[in-house]
């Protein structure tokens, strides 16, 4: 059963929604996502009096990491449902060093040079990226 809750960040509330084993995803209150999945009655919110979930613990403890500035040197278990390209373009993400960044025809040129891709735009991976829960 897949549950939400609200994490304050500097940045704003996010919205975290998780499984017994997995993140499933993450959504900033400015994203139309957060709203739709706030108000999605299949997507209960997760009591603060109940025990807190491994993963709920595991995102909650990135997240605060994240935030102050460190780098959370692990990442809570990952569960995305999506096409096979979006889940490549978000691999490739994951391998992003901590504080380094990369651009939309990086990642093209990463994906082309795999052999899976033959042609392959920077507008397809910043859509791919724009999904990204």
């Amino acid at each position: 059963m897949a549950c939400k809750k609200i994490y304050n960040s500097p940045l704003g509330k996010i919205l975290l929604v998780f499984d017994e084993e997995n993140l499933l995803g993450l959504y900033m209150e400015s994203q139309e996502e957060f709203v739709k999945i706030s108000k999605n009655s299949k997507i209960k919110y997760y009591k603060d009096n109940f025990p807190k979930s491994k993963i709920l613990k595991e995102s909650e403890k990135w997240l605060d990491l994240y935030f102050s500035g460190k780098d959370p040197g692990f990442l809570p278990a990952l569960k995305v449902q999506a096409s096979e390209f979006r889940k490549d373009v978000w691999d490739i993400l994951l391998k992003i060093p901590y504080g380094e960044k990369t651009t939309y025809k990086e990642i093209t040129e990463i994906l082309v040079k795999s052999g899976k891709y033959k042609n392959m735009s920077a507008q397809a991976v910043g859509g791919a990226v724009g999904h990204n829960p």
